[in-house]
C-alpha cells in the first residue's frame, strides 16, 4: 500500500490484528517478569476498572487472596488467564 491509496477495510482488521498480537507479547512479557499482582496492578494490567477486580477478588471471580482481612488483593500470575 502508498501513502496514496486509500485505507481499505482488510488493511484496518489487518493492523487490528498486528497491534493484538503485539500487545498480547508485551503482555506475557510483563506476566512472566512477576509472581503476584496486586489488585491495582491487576487492574492496569488488563484494561479494567479497579472497582471491577476488586468486586471480582471478593466473590471468587478472580482467585485473589487477603494477607489480612481488608488488606489489599494479591492475585498469583499463574491464575491470571
Amino acid at each position: 500500500m502508498d501513502s496514496d491509496s486509500p485505507i481499505t477495510k482488510a488493511d484496518l482488521e489487518n493492523l487490528r490484528m498486528s497491534l493484538e498480537e503485539s500487545f498480547e507479547r508485551i503482555l506475557r512479557r510483563q506476566m512472566d517478569k512477576k509472581r503476584t499482582y496486586t489488585a491495582r496492578e491487576y487492574a492496569d494490567l488488563m484494561g479494567i476498572p479497579y472497582s471491577t477486580v476488586v468486586s471480582h477478588c471478593s466473590k471468587g471471580v478472580i482467585k485473589a487472596r487477603q494477607n489480612r482481612p481488608g488488606g489489599c488483593w494479591i492475585i498469583e500470575a499463574d491464575n491470571i488467564q
